[in-house]
């Protein structure tokens, strides 16, 4: 989120090396590729940060106090996207001869979720029910604003039950849906020039994912590990609007569409106390090496 921050100053900033307002209309170009690479890069990565959120500990149902399995926890993630540098705008055009923008590559950390999730089996079978809650984002500090929600669903069918050698294996199938916006606006001197402009990013994805998990218990230990497909559906709208020097300066909005089949692979150490798991899970996407790292505490009954 810093990381655009900054693009999006240092863009309209270095259109005004010249100190003249022509130059500052020739940037548009290079203002409309930031806003363009922006809507791209989220749309590529967003459906990974829709995919966190169900943070369970367990491979599958397994023997419990109560004559239905029950586990309910709570989860905290860190979602990092895989900023190539190039992507967030260091090859821009140079209609004005402004160097290539000072963008590094490297993990940028974009959007932090909090929240529940459950699961039910359904007696007399080895299939259980899935779902998330994720606590709504909505705050605002120095200028920038970030909403999100989300919320999502699985239905698991254990085929093998965690044993004293063998692992526990389950696979699964669902749904995630996430929707929000991140919003920077920026109001006083830049350039020499008075500014006054709104940058924003608006999504909505949906995914239908596949999973499966194995994990093994060891003393007061559980060891998890997966590898999950989905495919996100929605759009990524970015938009760029205001003025500099007295002068309206908009871009047209971009739309990206969420596309194409992605892959994560997930490990997980958790400590296995009476009735409780509290532990972290690590998760990678392969296609875009976007990550997030997950605190999770859970109840098994």
């Amino acid at each position: 989120m810093n990381r655009i921050k900054k693009i999006l100053i240092t863009t309209v900033a270095a259109s005004m090396l010249t100190g003249s307002y022509g130059s500052l209309m020739a940037s548009t170009t290079e203002m409309q590729q930031v806003n363009k690479n922006v809507s791209n890069l989220l749309a590529e990565q967003l459906p990974f940060m829709n995919s966190l959120g169900m943070t369970d500990a367990t491979s599958g149902q397994s023997t419990g106090i109560i004559p239905i399995w029950v586990t309910v926890g709570l989860t905290g993630s860190i979602g990092f996207l895989n900023d190539t540098g190039s992507t967030l705008g260091s090859n821009l055009a140079t209609s004005t001869n402004v160097a290539a923008l000072p963008v590094t590559s490297g993990s940028v950390p974009m959007l932090s979720t909090y929240g529940v999730f459950g699961r039910v089996g359904i007696p007399g079978t080895d299939l259980d029910i899935g779902v998330k809650i994720g606590l709504p984002v909505d705050f605002s500090i120095s200028g920038v604003g970030l909403k999100n929600h989300s919320f999502g669903g699985d239905v698991r069918y254990t085929i093998l039950q965690p044993g004293i050698i063998l692992p526990g294996i389950s696979v699964a199938a669902g749904f995630d849906r996430m929707n929000g916006d991140l919003t920077y606006s920026y109001n006083g001197a830049l350039g020499g020039f008075n500014a006054n402009y709104t940058s924003t990013a608006k999504w909505g994805i949906t995914n239908l994912h596949a999973t499966v998990r194995a994990g093994y218990d060891i003393l007061f230990l559980s060891f998890l590990g997966g590898l999950q497909a989905y495919r996100g559906f929605g759009d990524v709208t970015t938009s760029f609007a205001g003025s500099v020097g007295g002068n309206p300066t908009t871009i047209a909005d971009q739309v990206t569409s969420a596309s194409g089949i992605k892959a994560k692979f997930f490990v997980g150490a958790f400590f296995r106390l009476p009735l409780i798991r509290i532990g972290a899970m690590y998760d990678r996407e392969f296609n875009s090496g976007a990550s997030s790292v997950s605190f999770v505490a859970q109840g098994v009954f």
